[in-house]
């Protein structure tokens, strides 16, 4: 097998390209997750308390938002610790439920459900403190 030499050119443009491949990625590497949005409704007849967990995968701090129908919260996780965010849903069958949508930045971990908290997570209570930010249906 023979082998070619590549022109001057195509080295020096893969040479450039491989060292902004590179910068990017070390760019993104310092720059840490991006923004994770995650959504979920819980059932229609769910009634009481339904709860929303960020698990961060370090310790930085980061802004959560919270998209419910109409009305929003934004929240601050200052650890690497996870968080359950514990809220109150009414159970209303005959007129669906409404979807929740939750935004963490930078990325983490995010998961819902129906009940008390998990058990040994610090506990926020999100009944109070809502914005509305959009029509009501």
């Amino acid at each position: 097998m023979r082998l070619r030499r590549l022109p001057a050119g195509v080295v020096v443009a893969l040479v450039i390209l491989a060292a902004v491949a590179a910068d990017v990625g070390l760019q993104q590497v310092l720059a840490g997750p991006g923004p994770v949005s995650a959504e979920h409704e819980w059932p229609a007849e769910a009634s009481g308390r339904v709860w929303v967990v960020v698990d961060p995968p370090d310790g930085r701090r980061r802004t959560i938002t919270l998209q419910w129908g109409p009305w929003q919260q934004r929240v601050h996780l200052g650890g690497g610790d996870p968080v359950a965010y514990a809220l109150t849903k009414e159970g209303n069958p005959r007129a669906g439920s409404v979807g929740i949508r939750v935004t963490v930045d930078p990325g983490a971990e995010v998961s819902f459900g129906v009940g008390p908290p998990p058990a040994g997570l610090p506990v926020v209570d999100l009944d109070g403190g809502w914005r509305r930010t959009g029509p009501l249906p």
